[in-house]
């Protein structure tokens, strides 16, 4: 039986496995600038890979899967593009929807990461943020705000798109009348204690005296007893007849 059990529970679990939705797939691309050197993008485009991969919700690629992909194709000029259409065409290669990029800029002393979050497959944009810091060197501690609020749709669809928990029906309990053993039991029952009481009350040895004993009170706390078992099971007979 228990064999039998850890097996249902084997299926039920592969079962729940294989309904699970698959997790968004998101591209991450090199941004791109004028103001910062290649290592420096580098840099930034290997942080926006931990803090993405850090959300649990997303299937993340970096960038260099692209660029590998990019090689074997011999299109290594591809990877400079920012067009809809060519961003398209790099996610549906990596079986990605969406795509991360954006390009750092300079604003006066403040630089500026423009991030965008691309759906491949209605070549719109998604989503698109703004993450500014006093230097390079304070970005990363900016980023991984700013990629939350970038993936925050795809996190409000992924949770969308799971159906709600069905809440567990209470069973109704149904009271019938009572049984005629039980009445019968609680009457007959109570008669015979009573009677007890009443005999050990008179067969006490002390009854007689005018001194209170202990043993004094056997006999009517089981006269007591007695009567209160045939209390209730006449009003339960009177209730399980009013009820038929």
């Amino acid at each position: 039986m228990r064999i039998l059990l850890l097996l249902a529970c084997l299926l039920a679990s592969a079962a729940a496995l294989a309904e699970e939705e698959p997790k968004p797939r998101v591209l991450v691309l090199e941004p791109s600038s004028e103001v910062v050197n290649k290592p420096t993008l580098n840099t930034i485009a290997s942080l926006m890979l931990v803090e993405l991969s850090k959300q649990s919700g997303l299937d993340v690629i970096s960038a260099s899967d692209v660029k590998r992909l990019a090689e074997l194709e011999g299109e290594k000029q591809a990877m400079g593009c920012s067009d809809n259409s060519c961003l398209a065409e790099l996610a549906g290669a990596m079986g990605a929807r969406y795509v991360v990029f954006g390009d750092v800029g300079q604003l006066g002393a403040l630089i500026i990461l423009n991030l965008n979050l691309f759906d491949s497959q209605k070549a719109t944009a998604v989503n698109r943020t703004t993450v500014q810091s006093n230097g390079v060197e304070d970005l990363p501690s900016k980023l991984a705000a700013g990629l939350r609020e970038l993936t925050q749709p795809l996190n409000h669809s992924a949770a969308a798109a799971a159906p709600p928990s069905a809440p567990t029906p209470t069973p109704e309990v149904k009271s019938g009348p009572p049984s005629p053993a039980l009445t019968w039991g609680l009457i007959g029952g109570g008669g015979v204690v009573a009677a007890l009481g009443v005999a050990v009350d008179l067969g006490s040895p002390t009854s007689d005296n005018a001194k209170v004993d202990p043993v004094d009170f056997v006999g009517p706390a089981l006269v007591l007893a007695g009567v209160g078992s045939v209390v209730i099971g006449v009003v339960l007979m009177m209730s399980g007849g009013s009820d038929g």
